[in-house]
């Protein structure tokens, strides 16, 4: 049975890649295959599970050229597990990948912005814009005119230049990415679309027999922070009628200003803060809420919250950005909205409150659209293929 060593920077319950990481490796151990990890960024938090290779290499969480004891140690963990594949996600270190490609056959999973952005969240500070230009030049004049980098010079042209030999380092092996937006910006940086898959996120069934239901609030969940766009929602409340509840499901530091706002407002009974809770918490919440609200101002390299929402029939309100479209589909399973136009979501979510069964067909065609496209079968069948495809092209290569 196949091994695949997994390679990231954090190893613990974090954000959507850990989670990813973690649940997929779970997963595939329950079907026969081993596993191993290699993780960057030791915590308190950092898991310890019997039975697989658990190796601590913090060059992963660094940029440079290895030196010669670590180019041993990486060496070492690869001869030592043997892996079929090496299954790379958030490495920030562009040595790391490329001795990896050379030692075993390689797959990364592109989660986010940063292989190909200095900044890493592709927006224009002082502008608000979501940024369209590939790194280079242009990274160079937005440090000055959107303040996206140091305005140091010295500085700016180190981040771009380290930018740019990651990217080099990644076109040597096949990329998967959850988007069609994504792809597009791997293209854009020069990337090969013939080395770039598309493979959505998946998430657990939790809903399969729980009947659809559409009450008094709207919901929220993830991470408090303000590319996420939960600063208007406080701003959207207000404008729509008493007998509304939102919830807000996320921890983060940014939320004591969204209880300021909801005070300032005089929205205090009317939003509930319940912080960072379990899954099984917070599937009662996606079961009675009468829709998801998904305001990112950041292009979402895809948004998992999303298929969350649909797995248990639930319509979604987006912004519509970056990777939100591939699943989000207007006026079928929820609305797409014009990026901070807090007008549209204001009427969007009145539509649904008002119209219960539109909200009910909505639900019905959001776990439709789940079934056929993001079921955890799907994914783990699409990525093994990927796997022995990408192990079949080496074996050719060096025979």
């Amino acid at each position: 049975m196949m091994k695949i060593l997994h390679v990231c920077d954090y190893y613990q319950p974090l954000g959507g890649t850990e989670q990813y990481l973690i649940s997929l490796s779970r997963e595939l151990e329950n079907l026969g295959y081993k596993i191993a990890v290699i993780y960057g960024l030791k915590t308190q938090n950092t898991l310890k599970i019997g039975g697989r290779g658990e190796y601590f290499l913090p060059a992963i969480d660094e940029t440079g050229i290895l030196d010669k004891a670590t180019e041993k140690k990486l060496e070492d963990i690869v001869h030592e597990e043997n892996p079929d594949i090496v299954y790379i996600h958030n490495v920030s270190n562009f040595s790391i990948i490329q001795k990896l490609s050379t030692l075993k056959p390689a797959v990364r999973f592109v989660h986010d912005h940063r292989p190909f952005c200095p900044k890493g969240d592709k927006l224009l500070k002082r502008t608000d814009r979501i940024c369209d230009y590939p790194v280079g030049i242009s990274c160079f004049t937005n440090a000055y005119l959107n303040r996206c980098l140091p305005r140091n010079p010295l500085s700016t042209i180190k981040l771009i230049r380290m930018k740019t030999k990651e990217i080099k380092a990644n076109q040597r092996i096949k990329l998967i990415v959850a988007s069609n937006y994504m792809k597009n910006c791997l293209s854009q940086n020069g990337f090969s679309p013939h080395y770039i898959e598309i493979l959505p996120y998946y998430c657990g069934n939790f809903h399969e027999n729980k009947d659809l239901d559409c009450n008094s609030f709207i919901l929220y969940v993830g991470r408090a922070a303000e590319n996420k766009g939960i600063q208007f929602l406080p701003s959207v409340l207000k404008e729509l009628p008493k007998k509304l509840k939102l919830v807000i499901i996320g921890g983060g530091g940014y939320i004591t200003k969204i209880k300021s706002l909801a005070k300032d407002l005089e929205l205090e009974n009317r939003i509930d803060f319940l912080g960072a809770i379990s899954h099984d918490q917070i599937s009662q919440y996606y079961q009675r809420c009468l829709a998801l609200i998904v305001p990112s101002i950041w292009p979402e390299p895809f948004g998992i919250v999303g298929i969350e929402a649909m797995s248990y029939g639930k319509p979604i309100i987006a912004f519509d950005v970056g990777g939100i479209g591939d699943w989000l589909k207007n006026e079928e399973n929820g609305f797409l909205v014009e990026r901070e136009n807090i007008n549209q979501l204001v009427e969007k979510i009145q539509i649904l409150l008002n119209n219960r069964d539109l909200c009910m067909k909505m639900g019905n065609s959001a776990r439709s659209i789940f079934k056929n496209k993001y079921t955890k079968e799907q994914h783990i069948k699409k990525l093994l293929n990927i796997f022995d495809e990408t192990i079949t092209a080496r074996n050719e290569k060096t025979h």
